[in-house]
């Protein structure tokens, strides 16, 4: 009996011998092929870190011009701030000159402001478009005039100055009437309107009255 029991537990540990080496060599293949795959992330990320540090290099004589940010819409008669524009050349900045303006502050209109930068025959323009506009309505102001008056006495309007910051032709219009027989208090409405569209109005009272009053 014993005999036949020892090679029994012999076979049985040469079997489960001959599983286990199968099982560790695939262990050893799947750690060999994590390594290779980080080995290869790390690979693709250093990679991609060149070409970012690459990207961000710039060429020592790279050229760029750009408008500085400023306000483009302004009421005629103003005054006009000029933001101008910057250029660059390698990160540097570099001169701008303006070769054309067109700007007229005194009239409406849209106009243009050309910038220029120059460099070994490497030429950029930008262009700036600058709208003249109106919409400030005009100042209308009562001419000083007698506007308590006697019954069936006489009233004469001293009418309106204005001015208007166009410098154009201003239009007034007047509404109401005195009735000077007929004691009361009556409106005169002065509407101007300039040559953009733009209207005041201002109103003048004027009392008629009984000579005992």
């Amino acid at each position: 009996m014993a005999p036949c029991l020892k090679h029994s537990v012999m076979f049985m540990f040469s079997t489960q011998h001959s599983f286990l080496n199968p099982h560790s060599a695939c262990l050893a293949n799947q750690e060999k092929e994590v390594i290779s795959m980080w080995r290869k992330v790390i690979l693709m990320m250093g990679l991609l870190l060149v070409l970012v540090s690459c990207a961000e290099r710039q060429d020592p004589e790279t050229l760029t011009l750009s408008l500085n940010p400023g306000v483009d819409t302004i009421q005629v008669g103003s005054t006009y701030e000029e933001p101008g524009a910057v250029a660059t050349l390698g990160g540097q900045n570099h001169t701008v000159s303006v070769v054309e303006n067109t700007l007229d502050t005194d009239q409406v209109g849209s106009y243009r402001i050309v910038y220029e930068t120059q460099y070994r025959g490497t030429v950029k323009r930008v262009v700036r478009h600058v709208d003249v506009i109106d919409t400030t309505p005009p100042v209308l102001t009562l001419n000083p005039g007698i506007d308590t008056v006697y019954l069936n006495s006489h009233w004469i309007d001293a009418g309106v100055s204005v001015t208007d910051n166009s410098g154009l032709e201003v239009t007034v219009e007047i509404d109401g009437e005195v009735v000077i027989s007929m004691a009361g208090e009556y409106r005169i409405t002065y509407v101007a309107t300039d040559a953009f569209g733009n209207q005041a109005e201002i109103v003048r009272f004027v009392h008629v009255i009984h000579p005992s009053n």
